[in-house]
């Protein structure tokens, strides 16, 4: 059974959950064009990237949740509103520098 395209979001999101991350899932679901868009960065990962980006981001917050507020379908594009909550348990590189755990 082929998963249409929201089903297929929501797995790729369930693949990216706090201990039960899945990195190499996460990756393979994209296609060689697909990508991830950091908007606040304005930095659109592609390839392995896209997996460091996530590996990086469940360092920072070992618990993170994305609670899914909406998805948008048209044809071939998904875009996601979402939440992404955690506890900040280490350093988050970013492109304004990082950001530090504070106690």
């Amino acid at each position: 059974m082929m998963l249409d395209n929201e089903e297929i979001i929501r797995e790729l999101y369930a693949a990216a959950e706090g201990r039960g991350t899945d990195i190499e899932k996460f990756v393979s679901i994209f296609s060689e064009e697909g990508y991830m868009y950091d908007i606040p960065s304005g930095t659109k990962f592609r390839g392995q990237a896209i997996g460091g980006s996530i590996v990086d981001f469940a360092s920072a917050f070992p618990d993170v949740h994305r609670e899914l507020f909406s998805i948008y379908v048209a044809e071939n594009f998904v875009v996601v509103e979402l939440a992404i909550l955690g506890t900040h348990k280490g350093e988050l590189a970013l492109a304004s520098g990082t950001l530090i755990e504070t106690r």
